[in-house]
């Protein structure tokens, strides 16, 4: 953490809700590539006794400087308890399945220092890592460039993941749920419009900076029932979204002869 008493430039939220493993990979490579000085806050969305555990081995060893503990999941809501937590001058949001790369914060930094007017930047680039695995569609955005730094402007919405300016928190922008069968996530089309309305920029990077575990094949098949409950309960992508995005990119939903969904395998040609 910050040895040198250095006061924090990034404050961390991390928004924990199941998935250990995810969890500690998220906390581990940001531990390991985190460079600037910064503060780790994580709020829990009510997980299971072995998230839990994983929390509180990173709190005990330093690696998370405060974390809320809630007995609920009460969605992207949450991460308003931490935002005035830390007078940073940026606001980090992550979620628990990304893996950190090295030189992801001083990357997102030089981007805020190119364009003043940007408010909310992305961990991911506008295209998803295909070649690696990540399923997702490409994003509508355009580029622009300024003092040889790149970001792509959202034509819409980022994703939770992201870094942004303390003063769009100052400004009264926060974080609202989207809500369906009684699960709850953030709602990150509000938050970006939000942030548009105050008068900032909201962009993707010009490459991802993260890994992002939580779309990707591999995982998704190695979890395939939490996934297909977590795309089953959204009624905005549903089952037939996350065909239609396997499909995209070269892969199927594999069943049983019964019709049950037992894995992903690659389609047929």
């Amino acid at each position: 953490m910050m040895t040198d008493r250095a006061a924090p430039l990034i404050a961390t939220v991390i928004l924990s809700w199941q998935r250990p493993d995810l969890l500690r990979q998220t906390i581990d490579s940001y531990t390991a590539w985190t460079t600037v000085a910064h503060r780790v806050l994580l709020v829990d969305n009510g997980s299971d006794p072995a998230t839990r555990d994983v929390i509180a081995a990173a709190r005990d060893r330093g690696a998370i400087d405060r974390v809320v503990w809630l007995a609920d999941n009460c969605g992207g809501e949450s991460l308003n308890l931490l935002l005035d937590d830390s007078s940073a001058p940026f606001l980090h949001f992550s979620e628990n399945d990304l893996e950190y790369r090295r030189g992801w914060d001083l990357d997102l930094l030089s981007k805020f220092d190119a364009f003043p007017d940007l408010g909310q930047l992305s961990v991911f680039s506008a295209e998803p890592e295909s070649a690696a695995g990540e399923i997702g569609p490409r994003h509508d955005a355009m580029p622009m460039e300024r003092d040889g730094r790149r970001v792509w402007r959202a034509a819409h919405n980022v994703g939770t993941s992201s870094v942004v300016r303390r003063e769009v928190a100052d400004v009264g922008v926060r974080w609202h749920n989207l809500e369906a069968q009684g699960l709850r996530w953030p709602d990150d089309g509000r938050f970006s419009t939000d942030v548009k309305a105050a008068g900032y920029l909201v962009a993707w990077n010009d490459r991802h900076v993260v890994t992002n575990w939580g779309h990707n094949v591999a995982e998704w098949s190695r979890r395939i029932g939490y996934y297909l409950a977590d795309f089953g309960s959204k009624p905005w992508v549903g089952l037939e979204g996350l065909e239609r995005m396997l499909r995209a990119q070269g892969y199927a939903l594999d069943r049983t002869p019964a019709g049950a969904i037992r894995g992903i395998r690659p389609a047929e040609p």
